[in-house]
C-alpha cells in the first residue's frame, strides 16, 4: 500500500461515525447485518444481509448485492471498516475504468485520449495507435529492456495476466490473451 493507507476501523467507530448516519435505515440495517455476520463466522457474505433486509427475488438477488454495494455511502464505509484509504479507492476505481475503457477503444482499433491519460497514471505504457497496450512484465526483478516484448512472454495488465501473442516492429504488445 502507500503512505495514504488509512487504519482499519472497529465496528462500533463505524457505527458511531457521521458516514454512517447518512446512510439510508435499510443501508444501515445491511451493513450493520454484513459486519456482524462476517465478524462472528469469517466470512463477509454480501448476499445475506441483501436477502434480510430487503423483500427482493431470489433471482434478483446478486444484482441487488451490486447495486448497494456500488453505493457510494456503502462503499465509503466498506472503505472505512476494511482500511481501504480514499487514495487507493480511487486508483482501484481508476483500474476498473481504464480497462473497460481499453476493452471498448479496442473495438475502435485506437485508444481514445481519456485512456491513455487515466493508463499513464497506473502506470501502463500505452499509446493512442495500440488496440492492445502495451503491458508491463509480470516479474518486476527482470530488467527493462528496450526492445520491447516477445511472443509468448507472460505480461500483466491492472493486476490481470496475459499472454502475447503479437508484437509490433518495436516490441509494442500488439495482442494478447487472458491467462
Amino acid at each position: 500500500m502507500n503512505d495514504a493507507t488509512q487504519t482499519r476501523k472497529s465496528l462500533a467507530e463505524i457505527l458511531a461515525s457521521p458516514d454512517f448516519q447518512r446512510c439510508t435505515a435499510k443501508q444501515q440495517a445491511w451493513l450493520r447485518l454484513f459486519f456482524e455476520n462476517g465478524e462472528n463466522t469469517g466470512t463477509f457474505d454480501a448476499l445475506l444481509p441483501t436477502q434480510k433486509v430487503y423483500a427482493v427475488n431470489p433471482k434478483n438477488v446478486a444484482v441487488l448485492t451490486a447495486q448497494i454495494q456500488n453505493s457510494r455511502r456503502v462503499r465509503k464505509i466498506l472503505n472505512l471498516y476494511f482500511g481501504i484509504s480514499p487514495f487507493d479507492a480511487v486508483m482501484a476505481d481508476l483500474t476498473v475504468a481504464v480497462e473497460r475503457s481499453i476493452r471498448h477503444d479496442k473495438k475502435k482499433g485506437f485508444l481514445s485520449n481519456a485512456t491513455v491519460r487515466g493508463a499513464a497514471l497506473l502506470g501502463m505504457r500505452v499509446s493512442h495507435r495500440d488496440t492492445a497496450p502495451s503491458i508491463a512484465l509480470e516479474d518486476e526483478d527482470e530488467p527493462e529492456r528496450s526492445a520491447g516484448f516477445r511472443v509468448g512472454e507472460t505480461a500483466q495488465l491492472a493486476g490481470k495476466r496475459f499472454r502475447v501473442t503479437a508484437v509490433n516492429e518495436q516490441g509494442e504488445v500488439t495482442e494478447a490473451v487472458p491467462l
